[in-house]
């Protein structure tokens, strides 16, 4: 039979940091096997820093969950992709699904910079012009994509920057659907872009994902990573010990038993990293 709800309890774990450990564990799992993982005394170094896991888990419950916001926080250093911080939800207890880790949502305008991003690869200038208002694009046979701006506002005719600062709707539709021969052709582009930025989850290729539209979504950690990739002059760091090394973020550098002169080190994070967009476009 099937439990009532008042009978089903979450999982309890002792963790300053729960969604990160979890989030860990399972990557140690899936690498030595639930016997060595649990049983065989291993000793692992991770990446998290404590203090600002408390700053993150502080802000989400003070900041959102007193309004019944869900949201998320992923912290990569920079240098390293190391992540730092990971809260995934309002409270472990009540909600132990990982979001920041696993979750699905919508971007939105934080999605635009794999826009910009592969058009300026495809060499547009940050300075280019483009009118402000009300469009409509077509896409394939029978679709028509209406753009509007947030609250009709509007700025008449904006360059690339003013367009990124102030998050115009109408300059970055018009850029993305237009970056190719035709918009399938342009939506595809930048889901390419943002893959090899750090974005894991399926893209759609629709016409409002240009925009952070997309038909499924993606989570914290990965566009966090994907950024990460911005602050590193256009290479994604990764490591050895990565999930998926090459690709994903980093969460242990190191694993051993043992202690003092009998301590044996199993594995050791080696960085890699990997130059997917140009410099001097990531730095532009």
């Amino acid at each position: 039979a099937v439990p009532a709800t008042t009978d089903i309890e979450p999982p309890q774990i002792d963790s300053e940091a729960p969604y990160f450990t979890t989030w860990l564990r399972q990557q140690l799992v899936d690498r030595y096997g639930p016997g060595k993982a649990f049983f065989g005394g291993l000793k692992v170094k991770t990446t998290l820093d404590l203090e600002l896991q408390q700053a993150a888990e502080a802000t989400v419950y003070n900041r959102t969950a007193a309004l019944g916001i869900t949201s998320s926080v992923v912290v990569i250093d920079n240098e390293t992709g190391g992540v730092k911080a990971m809260v995934g939800g309002a409270g472990y207890e009540d909600q132990p699904f990982n979001i920041a880790a696993y979750g699905a949502r919508q971007p939105g305008s934080a999605f635009k910079p794999f826009t910009l991003v592969s058009a300026l690869e495809l060499g547009h200038s940050p300075y280019e012009v483009y009118s402000s208002a009300p469009k409509v694009f077509k896409f394939g046979q029978n679709e028509r994509f209406e753009v509007e701006n947030y609250e009709d506002q509007y700025l008449g005719s904006a360059s690339l920057i003013s367009a990124t600062q102030y998050s115009d709707n109408s300059v970055y539709a018009e850029l993305g659907m237009e970056l190719k021969r035709t918009p399938k052709e342009s939506t595809k582009f930048i889901a390419r872009t943002a893959r090899r930025m750090g974005i894991q989850s399926p893209l759609s290729v629709n016409p409002a994902m240009v925009l952070g539209g997309l038909k499924t979504g993606v989570n914290t950690l990965e566009m966090a990573h994907a950024y990460n990739t911005i602050a590193n002059s256009g290479r994604r760091i990764s490591g050895t010990l990565a999930s998926d090394p090459g690709r994903d973020p980093v969460s242990y550098t190191r694993v051993w038993t043992g202690s003092g002169e009998d301590a044996k080190t199993i594995d050791e994070n080696d960085s890699i990293k990997t130059q997917v967009i140009d410099q001097a476009v990531a730095e532009e």
